[in-house]
């Protein structure tokens, strides 16, 4: 079976971190990798609306950014499940064979999603 989608960049970030962690955090895995992408991700999206109302135009942030995000977390949610429908062995090995890794990716899709709807008003 192939790597997962980012396997490597997201394998990467996680040692990074993981690596240096308490050993309590290290031996629960999977919860320790659904935390770190949800953070990851709320940070990123967060920084980026930040980053935004400082540096770009009102009315980027007020049509183009939204639109954007709106786009971004429709295919964070309908991407994967039409994997799933299409290739559902596919979808079942890479939780069976990767299960850290699928937490954590989880946990970056919600961790991206909350973000966006809970820092949206603050863009205007």
């Amino acid at each position: 079976m192939a790597k997962p989608f980012l396997f490597d960049a997201v394998n990467f970030l996680y040692h990074k971190v993981m690596d240096q962690a308490p050993k309590a955090l290290q031996e629960r895995s999977m919860g320790s990798a659904f935390v770190l992408g949800s953070i990851g991700n709320y940070l990123l999206v967060d920084g980026i609306q930040v980053f935004s109302k400082f540096f770009m135009s009102k009315n980027f942030n007020v049509y183009t950014l939204p639109t954007l995000e709106e786009i971004c977390v429709v295919g964070t949610i309908v991407i994967p499940l039409i994997y799933s429908f299409n290739k559902p062995k596919e979808m079942e090995e890479i939780i069976k064979t990767h299960p850290t890794y699928s937490y954590g990716m989880l946990g970056a899709g919600l961790g991206a999603i909350t973000s966006v709807f809970t820092g949206i008003e603050n863009l205007i």
